[in-house]
């Protein structure tokens, strides 16, 4: 494990620049089950939750393409917002260096990719990065909602279980 620097400091979220809202998306992957759920969250250049969502599957094939799922469903609430600068983040590096080569490769994810791809047309910008599982806690939270008896949720506040998250992104972003 790498360990940083003493002077280094933590990994922060990120807030967007103005006009720009950001969504985070996570995923939670049951491997002895072959599901799991995402959940993906939006936020404005102030740090302020606009809307967040949470989606069960009863079937994935891996945590990389679940995390491919909550991406996907992300960009499909913010276009259901009408959100037109769009930044999409998740702790998923290998999600994300697939993207970066989706034109060269072919995994089982690459489908998904293609879905991904669509939906970035409906945005003016788009812009899809990696980020810190320390700095994505809440959609890791939210993606843990849902489950097979309560397959949707969908949120327009900030629901109380992470309240606290948000604020402390909002002030420390």
């Amino acid at each position: 494990m790498q360990q940083r620097a003493a002077n280094e400091a933590p990994p922060r979220w990120l807030a967007p620049s103005q006009g720009w809202f950001k969504i985070n998306s996570d995923a939670a992957f049951y491997e002895n089950k072959h599901s799991g759920a995402t959940a993906s969250v939006i936020q404005d250049h102030r740090g302020v939750f606009q809307a967040a969502q949470a989606r069960w599957y009863d079937r994935g094939f891996d945590a990389c393409l679940m995390e491919a799922l909550a991406c996907r469903d992300g960009l499909v609430l913010a276009k259901q917002q009408g959100i037109q600068q769009v930044w999409l983040e998740t702790d998923c590096l290998e999600l994300v260096n697939l993207w970066n080569k989706k034109d060269v490769q072919r995994s089982i994810v690459d489908p998904v990719l293609k879905e991904i791809d669509d939906l970035r047309l409906a945005f003016q910008d788009f812009s899809f990065s990696y980020i810190s599982r320390t700095c994505n806690k809440v959609a890791h939270v939210l993606a843990k909602q849902v489950s097979s008896t309560h397959r949707t949720e969908m949120w327009h506040v900030t629901p109380a279980c992470v309240l606290d998250l948000v604020l402390f992104e909002a002030s420390a972003g």
